[in-house]
């Protein structure tokens, strides 16, 4: 997928036209780990006749919840949507009106960035620095215009989530009990806690502080009340001073 880099006036052909130039990709400022789609849909068509309407959608994607889609989002367990479409007043804490995502100037949303109705923002409703404006009409082609990819002068970029500790669980699949592999460049907190796939706190099998290097963290397969759980899929977070890892284990009985 092509990525925008500068600002400038850009166009793109309808998702359903099977053309090239039919999406742009552009990197938020602020985060390593999330980045932005922009694609463009037009009611028409066998596959786009359902879409509420014809105009430019911005999606966001995170890195961080690779594989584990949208499904499993529990924000009091850390999880966050993978894929997130902006939409008139949603934010980190409304839905917002999904019906009123696309863009155009039919529509009179022209324009997206940190302040906007539909507004631009990373995983936890910070802002996520692009500005789009001037969105056109939809027809054959939309317009629209990249004026920033630099965010507030002076934003820190958010480092990715994976890459600062590695956590890893073994053997996977799981049968009677296991081990957390936990590897921490410096020390500070961490905790470790399992999940059910709709997002409900397992166990929590580590919360304390931790010295640099490397640890193991054992899980018998049992929740809080000393149960066996059962058969099935579970997702652990591993969070360690502010930043985390996710993964899955299977369960098999």
């Amino acid at each position: 997928m092509p990525e925008i880099t500068a600002p400038g006036t850009y166009w793109l052909k309808p998702l359903a036209s099977g053309a090239s130039g039919t999406a742009y990709r552009i990197a938020s400022p602020f985060s390593s780990a999330e980045y932005f789609v922009l694609e463009y849909r037009r009611k028409s068509g066998t596959f786009e006749s359902s879409v509420p309407g014809s105009g430019l959608l911005v999606f966001r994607i995170n890195t961080d919840f690779d594989s584990l889609g949208n499904a499993s989002y529990n924000p009091a367990g850390g999880i966050y949507d993978e894929l997130y479409l902006f939409r008139l007043n949603g934010d980190s804490t409304a839905n917002g009106t999904l019906n009123s995502a696309h863009f155009s100037n039919a529509t009179g949303r022209t324009r997206i960035n940190d302040t906007t109705a539909t507004r631009c923002f990373l995983h936890d409703g910070t802002p996520g620095g692009i500005r789009i404006s001037d969105i056109g009409p939809a027809g054959d082609s939309i317009q629209f215009t990249v004026t920033s990819l630099t965010g507030v002068a002076g934003g820190p970029v958010r480092p990715s989530l994976r890459g600062t500790a590695s956590v890893s669980f073994a053997p996977n699949p799981l049968r009677d009990a296991g081990r957390f592999s936990l590897n921490l460049p410096a020390a500070g907190r961490a905790r470790i806690a399992v999940y059910s796939v709709t997002g409900q706190l397992v166990r929590t099998v580590l919360d304390a502080d931790v010295t640099a290097g490397s640890h193991s963290i054992a899980w018998d397969g049992r929740d809080a009340s000393g149960s066996r759980v059962a058969a099935g899929v579970y997702l652990y977070q591993a969070d360690i001073s502010g930043q985390g890892q996710r993964g899955k284990v299977t369960v098999i009985r």
